[in-house]
């Protein structure tokens, strides 16, 4: 069910009417987000819009080390504090494969309260104060805290989620920061900001009931303020960010212009520039056919895009696609590739879900189509089968020759052409027979042995009626 995440600034007053300072706080930590003054703005304008209370000016004042009565200049960055528990873990590791690392800061409290965001990039505002920091794998279950900074290699993949139910999935190749991480389940206000340097971060954003959510992304060139549930940001382009809204809504910032990007679209930031126009967002591709399993050999189609530049597919162990197991692009054409000899690294047999989506040529990701599969190995040591086939009236009969003693069934398969570029698959069990109703006059038949749901033999010779 789609749902429409409003973005509210809801902050507990009794934070509020206390000093802001962390001594003060035993149980948490204070912190701040960003917000970039507009024409006209004043500490109470402010206070009021972000706070609910302009009376709360004079502290925003004192956090913020400026007078309460002076001049603010449009695109100056004025901290709204924040506190965030310190003793609960506010996200996890649900999924790491690969090369993941965590750069974690030694010091989090004192250098963490100190930074601010300027122009998209983390700057510490006291120079006094050095930020140390120790990097180490990341693994699954592993806590994510705030000021943590997540690596993923050429081979890396990790989905972080939060109590509030949403999952965030770094690609291989990716850089984040986490800076801000307020989002217990029993809390009313959720609260996320995540910096990406580069690479490839799916959401899913979804908050409990009655919970306020607030999830922002910066990038060196722009920000994201999510109201949505599902979009891609993109950084693989060295001097632009892409953002793809598939569900929801969000709002995309840079150079102090927002453009509110709807579902279905999408929007392009070049690097010192504002955000581009709407770009309406490709649709999901239609399989044209899937095998009953993958050996080598054997290759999954689709309906080709004419406007699509590129196709991502992802292996994963579940449907959202948020465990993968491997991630590549693929040429526009042909539309039709080998999933066994894209693979690069080593992956075991069984059954997977496979997820394909068109990119089109600003860089923008589509919707995707998503479906079941089964990856088997072929045992050069079982000898293939051969067929027969005879035509009864309307229908083929299909039986396999030499039966093998080692075969659980069979899968035979069906064809108009010797090359098999559009067959029927159907299993069979250890009688080895197969009936087909095809409008042809000349059929091309072959099978191989399926030892188990996982093994099977080569292909044998192709018979014709």
């Amino acid at each position: 069910m789609k749902r429409s995440l409003v973005l509210v600034v809801t902050l507990l007053s009794c934070i509020l009417s206390a000093p802001w300072s962390i001594a003060n706080e035993p149980a948490g930590v204070v912190i701040s987000r960003d917000v970039v003054v507009q024409q006209g703005d004043t500490l109470s304008s402010i206070a009021r819009r972000e706070l609910g209370r302009a009376g709360l000016a004079a502290q925003l004042a004192n956090y913020n080390s400026v007078g309460l009565n002076d001049t603010l200049n449009a695109g100056d960055v004025i901290r709204i504090p924040i506190r965030v528990p310190s003793d609960e873990i506010t996200a996890q590791v649900v999924f790491a494969k690969g090369d993941v690392s965590v750069t974690r800061l030694l010091n989090p409290v004192t250098s963490r309260a100190n930074q601010t965001a300027v122009t998209g990039a983390i700057q510490t505002s006291d120079s006094s104060t050095a930020a140390r920091t120790e990097s180490q794998p990341l693994r699954r279950y592993a806590a994510v805290l705030v000021g943590d900074t997540i690596t993923t290699a050429s081979d890396g993949f990790a989905s972080i989620a939060f109590s509030s139910g949403s999952v965030i999935n770094l690609q291989p190749n990716t850089i984040a920061s986490f800076d801000h991480i307020a989002c217990l389940e029993s809390d009313d206000n959720c609260l996320v900001e995540i910096m990406t340097q580069q690479g490839r971060v799916t959401f899913d954003i979804e908050g409990r009931s009655q919970q306020t959510l607030e999830f922002i992304v910066t990038t060196p060139y722009a920000s994201a303020a999510v109201r949505g549930t599902v979009f891609d940001i993109d950084l693989t382009d060295n001097f632009a960010v892409s953002v793809s809204v598939t569900e929801g809504d969000v709002d995309v910032a840079a150079q102090a212009e927002t453009v509110a990007v709807p579902e279905g679209f999408g929007v392009v930031v070049k690097e010192g520039e504002s955000p581009g126009g709407l770009i309406e967002l490709l649709p999901a591709p239609v399989f044209k056919r899937v095998p009953a399993r993958f050996a080598l050999g054997d290759t999954v189609e689709w309906w080709g895009l004419s406007s699509a530049d590129a196709y991502r597919v992802v292996l994963s162990n579940d449907e959202a696609a948020a465990q993968s197991i491997a991630d590549f692009e693929l040429s526009a054409q042909p539309s039709v590739f080998d999933i066994q000899q894209a693979l690069t690294g080593a992956v075991s047999s069984g059954n997977y879900f496979l997820t394909l989506g068109a990119v089109d040529d600003n860089g923008l990701a589509g919707y995707k189509s998503n479906t079941r599969i089964t990856l088997a190995d072929v045992d050069t040591d079982i000898d293939p089968v051969s067929t027969s086939v005879r035509r009864e009236g309307s229908e083929f009969v299909v039986a396999i020759e030499d039966l093998s003693d080692l075969a659980l069934g069979y899968e035979i398969q069906i064809a108009s052409d010797d090359d098999f570029s559009d067959p029927l698959s159907v299993d069979v069990n250890e009688t080895g027979t197969a009936v087909f109703r095809v409008d042809e006059d000349r059929v091309f038949t072959r099978a191989r042995v399926l030892v188990n749901p996982f093994t099977v033999s080569a292909f044998g010779p192709v018979t014709s009626n």
